[in-house]
């Protein structure tokens, strides 16, 4: 929706995403300390709502990389 408000005649968007798996995202959070560590059921819980980008949304291209 947003993208659709732009001006962005003769230009090409695209979105790139990376998608480890959950399980390198919980051992991540566990190397971080302090306030950069957050409760893993925040991770999983974004994990699990993720919603990929969609090229309803204005994207041309859409190129995703698991890990």
């Amino acid at each position: 929706k947003v993208l659709n408000r732009l001006n962005l005649s003769n230009v090409t968007l695209e979105a790139i995403t990376f998608h480890p798996s959950l399980e390198e995202c919980l051992e991540r959070n566990k190397q971080r300390e302090g306030r950069a560590r957050v409760p893993d059921s925040a991770i999983i819980n974004m994990y699990k709502n993720y919603q990929k980008p969609e090229h309803i949304e204005g994207f041309d291209i859409i190129t995703r990389f698991d890990y």
